[in-house]
């Protein structure tokens, strides 16, 4: 790293330099930030309980195909699940993956419904794209659901389904 510094010293320009400098600090910072951002972010892991579904690919047959819904992934408590989601998916390493919003109201049967899009704060990301984004920064495709408390829950692959009678 010194010996960079210092031909980057004998090479470029003051501004260019100082450029380069703010630059390498920010990437030496989220290094820092990456290493230590999953546990900030999950306190604790659990696996997806029973009573919490997850959508991946396939979405439920009252979701007609033309909804903003249909596009993406889908997490829904039943009523009486002890679980809470912030609406933020990351991956191993703590980075953000993807943002869904709740869609109110989530009716009888359930605690909450939350999408990937066609919801307020969802960035209407695919499932494929959750998962190739996970890869490409941590070299698995596991992403974790981000509970209000703390607690994570383990959706081993985005693009599958779990819990739901329609995987």
């Amino acid at each position: 790293m010194k010996k960079y510094l210092l031909l980057l010293t004998l090479i470029m320009p003051l501004p260019a330099l100082a450029d380069e400098l703010d630059s390498i600090a920010d990437e030496l910072e989220d290094l820092t930030r990456s290493t230590s951002a999953f546990s900030d972010v999950c306190k604790s892991v659990a696996s997806l309980p029973g009573c919490l579904i997850y959508k991946g690919k396939k979405q439920s047959a009252h979701i007609p195909r033309n909804n903003p819904r249909h596009k993406s992934g889908s997490l829904i408590a039943k009523r009486g699940c002890a679980v809470t989601f912030s609406g933020k998916i990351v991956d191993n390493k703590g980075n953000r993956i993807a943002s869904w919003g709740p869609y109110t109201p989530a009716g009888a049967l359930y605690k909450f419904r939350y999408y990937g899009c066609g919801t307020p704060g969802a960035n209407c990301q695919s499932t494929k794209s959750m998962a190739s984004k996970a890869k490409a920064n941590t070299g698995s495709v596991t992403v974790f659901a981000v509970g209000k408390t703390g607690k994570c829950y383990r959706i081993p692959n985005p693009t599958k389904c779990y819990n739901s009678s329609t995987c």
